[in-house]
């Protein structure tokens, strides 16, 4: 079976500032959930990576996987790999643009039900 996985990684500025996220869609093959989620979260924790930008440490680190969706039938053109519904306020953040030098943090609105990351504030590690 084939599955559409997406993963939520976040960025650790050493400096404090807030962090960005990431939402990466990623396909998988596996015989169940179980695999898939423990193949996910293993390539999740690869993806981890640290560099300096504009003389700023930056880590890259894996939250979770966020949703899993089964694909039914061959991969094949036009064949959906994810879906989900939007409020409005989630479409215009998602079509406007940022500056990379601008902080960023996912929104909840009350009423959220998704199985977002951690809603605390990250903060640097030291």
């Amino acid at each position: 079976m084939n599955y559409s996985v997406c993963l939520l990684f976040f960025s650790d500025f050493q400096d404090g500032s807030t962090p960005l996220w990431e939402e990466r869609i990623v396909l998988f093959g596996a015989d169940s959930e179980v695999e898939v989620r423990k193949k996910a979260e293993d390539y999740g924790r690869s993806e981890e990576h640290c560099y300096e930008s504009e003389g700023r440490k930056l880590n890259w680190k894996f939250e979770c996987v966020e949703r899993i969706y089964q694909i039914d039938g061959d991969l094949v053109d036009e064949i959906e790999l994810f879906s989900r519904f939007l409020r409005d306020s989630e479409v215009k953040s998602l079509l406007s643009r940022f500056d990379e030098t601008d902080s960023i943090t996912p929104n909840k609105q009350e009423g959220d039900t998704d199985n977002l990351a951690k809603e605390e504030k990250r903060t640097p590690t030291t």
